[in-house]
């Protein structure tokens, strides 16, 4: 674990900062420290320490006047007490592990945003401070976009690596900056030399470059390839930039493969859009990350840097590597080359200290060009899940137990993220939900409906929740099919049947499921291909038992009756009609879209479904599937801790009878949890902890990584040994 310092930079008056440095030591136990203090630091001066200096000089001249002012020699605001520099060198001289650095800027401080902070030195040594393998250094941006970070998603991570090499370059100009022969990317060799970076780790790389029309990097081509099923985690992107008076400006190419100056402005409008945008964007390319030149300051609510890298960062997407400067091509694929090797354990920052350290051994006069941009509290993209599945040695005993047929999936509403994302996008379109937003900031989907049925009533929840679906699928797939041919998917309007509506939009779930068809590892066709007789899903679509059918087995659907028994018949298989891999049971714990009045949405909902299963009735009609848990290993997918569902599940079962006699016959079960280190918990190690605590109590298993990645390795321990 690294210890953390965070410095936070914030305008008191022209020429002065406010200062904080936050200091949390690598031991989990210990306290966290905040040392308060003021910087002085004139962007106009300092930049006067680079003019008529060649490339290393400059840098080393503004390193140290920055590292003046950061960590000024003398007492600070109270006498007597620990000043920056103080607590730095201490806490330096202390950490035992790698150090993570975060700058945090104050938003409109536009004049800071601009300066070069990769030159910074060390205080005491005058050595380069953001150099060294054990300083992981990144910008913390704060983020307009309110979304929980995109979940990591699987073992090999998929690129999208793009390369824009006009045929016309030479004379091509953006602006007041002329392009010529000399400046033309080698493609060919570019992506050569990036897939044998990315090889090990992922060699899930879509390419787009080369003299082929399909191929050419146009703007509406690399959005068309971003939208694409589940999207990819990373984008790179090879293309000349500049910064305009009018905008940030990026030289991509047209369908001729010549020169298409393009508005910067409008990738990242489009990338804002996106379901499931890349968790991690690198710009190679001119600057992106500002040209490093002083700016004025601007007063509260002024503008806010107009780089394409900033700008990215603010929309939400979770890290970005973008250029400072007009870069040389042999820094930037010297660093971004040695950043994607480093990469594969999805520590962004650490791959970012290793790849400084290979620009600046290479001695290139702009080594502190590359800038990191985060939103990450932690720098980690996703988890190297290969770990992961290594900690887990629960392996043996759960292959035995799906071949025996007593394995049941409980499927949470991570299945349908690919779909319609992230519940919290449902929510935000709730009728009158925008109210609660708007009052109380983040909701999840039970609170926002809670609140938008006590406002708008019952049936206008339905509805709404309804057209919700339907726009969440749109919004990602685009036109996916003709409204003529989905009847009722349409947006529903007042008065309209929440079940005539239903069937349209389980029709357009059913279209949107068939885009993904294609793609072997989707969680529902695996988890048809490994044949448990039952399955327990709290989710209400038919997605599940269509990848039955398409795996040519016979499935029985049935619907929980939580509601009356008048409301909502007894929902179980016929007496006699055990559960088989042939004939499996999808059985639907919250409701199901055939009857839009037995999902469950409100925290209303949740309080009376645990209310209905205590009743005579349910137990009656649960009866058969209890005698099949009592000796079957639950798997529990697409999860998180704090779900309603999960945790009204959990409630659920403990009360079965079931869950009274397993302990005897020892049966383990399995949650497959994202790791807390993704970027949302600043102590995740705690939280981890807490997790393992918590299962454990329960006979629970964990498996720390993806659903995808889970049953990816299920499946392949399944198959018969060659």
């Amino acid at each position: 674990m690294a210890a953390e310092f965070t410095l936070s930079l914030s305008r008191r008056e022209p020429a002065v900062y406010a200062a904080r440095l936050r200091v949390r030591p690598d031991d989990l136990q210990a306290n966290e420290l905040t040392i308060d203090g003021v910087v002085k630091l004139d962007a106009a001066e300092l930049a006067k320490t680079w003019e008529d200096r060649d490339g290393r000089t400059a840098a080393e001249n503004y390193g140290r006047a920055l590292a003046d002012a950061v960590f000024p020699v003398g007492p600070g605001p109270v006498p007597g007490a620990e000043t920056i520099r103080d607590a730095w060198l201490r806490a330096r001289g202390e950490a035992g592990n790698p150090i993570r650095v975060r700058l945090e800027l104050e938003e409109y401080a536009v004049e800071l945003h601009r300066l070069r902070w990769e030159t910074l030195r060390d205080p005491q040594t005058g050595s380069p401070l953001l150099t060294d393998q054990n300083v992981w250094f990144s910008r913390y941006l704060h983020s307009f976009d309110m979304r929980r970070l995109r979940p990591p998603a699987r073992t090999a991570a998929r690129v999208l690596l793009a390369v824009a090499a006009p045929s016309d370059l030479d004379g091509t100009r953006i602006g007041v900056r002329a392009f010529g022969a000399r400046d033309q990317f080698d493609a060919e060799r570019e992506v050569a030399a990036i897939k044998d970076a990315l090889a090990g780790w992922t060699r899930d790389v879509t390419v787009l470059a080369g003299p082929e029309k399909e191929k050419r990097p146009t703007l509406i081509r690399i959005v068309e390839h971003l939208r694409t099923g589940t999207g990819f985690d990373v984008l790179y992107l090879v293309a000349h930039g500049a910064l305009h008076p009018t905008g940030p400006k990026l030289l991509l190419v047209d369908d001729d493969g010549k020169g298409a100056v393009t508005d910067a402005d409008r990738l990242t409008d489009e990338l804002r859009r996106l379901r499931f945008p890349p968790r991690l964007v690198v710009l190679s390319s001119c600057q992106s990350a500002g040209d490093g030149h002083p700016a004025p300051a601007a007063g509260p609510g002024g503008e806010l840097d107009a780089a394409l890298g900033p700008a990215l960062g603010r929309i939400g997407i979770p890290a970005v590597v973008a250029m400072l400067g007009n870069v040389l091509q042999t820094t930037a694929n010297i660093f971004v080359r040695t950043f994607f090797k480093h990469l594969g354990s999805g520590q962004v920052d650490q791959a970012a200290a290793e790849a400084r350290q290979a620009v600046v051994a290479a001695r290139t006069a702009d080594s502190w060009a590359p800038v990191l941009y985060t939103r990450l509290t932690n720098g980690r993209l996703w988890r190297d899940t290969r770990a992961g599945g290594d900690r887990f040695d629960q392996w043996d005993g759960l292959v035995q137990q799906l071949k025996r047929g007593r394995c049941v999936p409980v499927l949470g509403s991570g299945f349908l993220e690919p779909l319609v994302g992230p519940t919290q996008g449902l929510a935000e379109r709730l009728p009158g939900a925008q109210a609660w937003f708007a009052a109380i900031g983040l909701a999840d989907l039970p609170q926002a409906a809670q609140f938008s049925a006590v406002t708008q009533g019952g049936e206008a929840l339905r509805t709404g929740y309804l057209t919700a679906l339907a726009d969440e699928v749109r919004e990602q797939f685009g036109d996916i099919a003709p409204a003529a041919a989905l009847g009722e998917a349409a947006p529903a309007q007042a008065g309209d049947d929440p079940d005539d509506h239903a069937q349209g939009v389980r029709l357009l779930l059913k279209a949107a499921a068939a885009r993904l068809a294609d793609d072997h590892t989707e969680a529902h066709d695996v988890l048809a291909r490994l044949g448990c007789p039952i399955y327990l899903s709290t989710n209400p679509d038919d997605l599940l038992a269509e990848a039955l059918a398409r795996a040519g087995r016979q499935p029985a659907v049935r619907v929980c009756n939580w509601l009356t028994p008048r409301d909502n018949p007894p929902g179980a298989p016929p007496e006699g009609e055990k559960p088989t891999r042939e004939r499996p049971l999808v059985y639907h714990l919250f409701g199901h879209l055939s009857d839009p009045f037995s999902v469950v949405l409100s925290e209303d909902d949740y309080f009376r479904f645990l209310i209905g299963i205590s009743k005579a009735h349910f137990a009656n009609a649960f009866k058969q599937i209890n005698a099949q848990l009592v000796r079957s290993s639950l798997l529990f997918l697409g999860f998180r801790l704090d779900d309603w569902d999960f945790r009204a599940f959990l409630h659920f079962f403990m009360g079965q009878e079931a869950a009274k006699n397993r302990r005897e016959f020892d049966v383990r079960d399995v949650a497959v949890q994202l790791d807390p280190d993704d970027g949302r918990n600043a102590h995740p190690d705690r939280v981890r902890r807490y997790l393992e605590q918590l299962f454990r109590t329960a006979q629970i298993s964990i498996y720390w990584g993806s659903t995808q990645d889970f049953l990816a390795e299920l499946e392949s321990r399944c198959k018969p040994t060659p």
